[in-house]
């Protein structure tokens, strides 16, 4: 079984004894507000703002590291372009006169 917490930090266990949990949204105001008929849509968002999350927990450290390696790339074409920069600028000093 797993815990969830709701937004007043209790935790709350909902088992329906087919090894399945239940909704964890509190139902009150959309059954007051719309006669029980909201509760199918609210669930329904529910449902997908939780497969949306995994996909999310599941492709983010992937996105992180092709950005880690995006910006290491272009950290170090940067820094190449600065090393050639100043070797062309210190090989083209005139000299000054010796005192």
């Amino acid at each position: 079984m797993t815990a969830f917490t709701d937004g007043g930090g209790t935790t709350k266990y909902k088992y329906n004894g087919l090894n399945e949990l239940e909704s964890m949204t509190e139902p009150g105001a959309s059954t007051a507000t719309t006669a029980g008929l909201g509760n199918p849509i609210l669930s329904i968002i529910e449902d997908v703002i939780a497969v949306v999350g995994v996909v999310v927990a599941f492709v983010a450290p992937f996105l992180g590291a092709a950005l880690a390696v995006v910006l290491t790339i272009v950290a170090l074409f940067c820094i190449r372009g600065i090393v050639i920069a100043l070797r062309r600028s210190n090989s083209t000093v005139a000299p000054g006169p010796l005192t």
